[in-house]
């Protein structure tokens, strides 16, 4: 028997669960398989009125009304699945890529650093995403030396794929910026 009490405050009936939880995988089927953001929306909003509190469900559409470029509503939408559920990493993942969109970097960076924080054994797959918008945010935010070291921590608390993945995304995104030389002219070192 499922735990369906672990996701809310509230003392929801077994049936409004279940009909929560049917709505959450058709929002889910909607979003991730057909790409009907419209339809995910409906069902996901169908699924937070049986069940206000279900922290999942609000990530969810948190993450579907970023898609459709509702990026202040989507961060009031995480913020309260923060409230939900304050000891669940993912929820800050979906709010420091929010924040990064909206150029609050400073904001996004101690989000990630939150959500960083929280990972436990059992969402250590959430990670590599952490340390990929960290980096990502600190470049931005032209915090070079705490990239640095932030790449020598990933290097020792990430599997080696997990870190060569990384390692890799920003490899490529440094050579696309890269000026271009000519042969024999050396590249300025900035040091």
């Amino acid at each position: 028997m499922p735990n369906w009490q672990a996701d809310t405050n509230s003392m929801e009936s077994l049936p409004a669960f279940f009909e929560a939880e049917r709505c959450y995988r058709q929002a889910q089927q909607f979003y991730l398989l057909e790409g009907d953001d419209q339809a995910a929306l409906a069902s996901i909003d169908l699924a937070l009125r049986v069940s206000p509190v279900k922290a999942k469900a609000m990530v969810l559409k948190a993450e579907i009304l970023f898609s459709l470029g509702s990026y202040k509503t989507a961060l009031l939408v995480i913020e309260d699945a923060i409230c939900a559920r304050p000891n669940w990493a993912e929820p800050y993942l979906s709010k420091t890529n929010i924040l990064a969109v909206l150029g609050r970097y400073a904001d996004a960076n101690k989000a990630c650093s939150q959500g960083m924080a929280l990972v436990t054994e059992k969402s250590r797959y959430l990670m590599p995403s952490f340390m990929d918008q960290k980096i990502s945010i600190l470049l931005r935010l032209r915090r070079f030396r705490e990239v640095a070291s932030l790449l020598r921590m990933a290097s020792e608390i990430l599997s080696d794929a997990e870190y060569a993945e990384v390692l890799n995304t920003y490899e490529k995104l440094m050579a696309q910026h890269r000026p271009k030389t000519k042969p024999g002219q050396a590249h300025l070192r900035i040091v």
